[in-house]
């Protein structure tokens, strides 16, 4: 579906000399955004001023290889809480269409009424455009965001 972009890269640099950039950039308030770091974990985000629904938030790995270099994992997505409660609406829809698919089933080889089996088919599947068209749109709001987090972070691990 697109909702989170994964992305790894190799850099020359050694963890700890990444991280301390991190930190030091993080002390300058002239930041537009929020960050963590917790061991070789940094998360990113928008600060709460220009925060909206779908604002995507940015947590970056950073390990160490063999070679001295450093391994650096992003992934880049919606709030967890967000990401959850979107695919807990997709979820309950496609569940609720297979159900009611299997009762509409067992109704049509009774010879029962069928009216409200259609009605509830009708619903589940506009939940699951609701929440298909709610990724679509909240990817399109998200993407200068998205865009400026891949680049804050592209200009710290490139810094010399």
């Amino acid at each position: 579906m697109g909702i989170k972009f994964r992305r790894q890269l190799t850099v020359k640099k050694s963890p700890d000399s990444l991280i301390k950039k991190f930190l030091e950039d993080f002390n300058n308030n002239s930041n537009t955004l929020c960050e963590r770091v917790v061991d070789n974990h940094v998360l990113l985000k928008v600060l709460l001023k220009n925060r909206h629904y779908w604002s995507p938030e940015m947590n970056i790995t950073i390990d160490k290889n063999e070679d001295g270099t450093s391994c650096v994992r992003e992934v880049i997505g919606p709030s967890p809480a967000i990401f959850t409660l979107t695919m807990f609406l997709l979820l309950f829809g496609a569940v609720l269409l297979l159900f009611t698919i299997m009762f509409l089933f067992s109704q049509i080889s009774l010879g029962l009424p069928t009216g409200t089996t259609w009605l509830l088919i009708i619903l589940s599947l506009v939940i699951l455009s609701g929440g298909l068209l709610m990724m679509y749109v909240g990817r399109k709001n998200a993407k200068d965001q998205m865009e400026c987090l891949r680049e804050y972070e592209e200009n710290i691990i490139g810094k010399d």
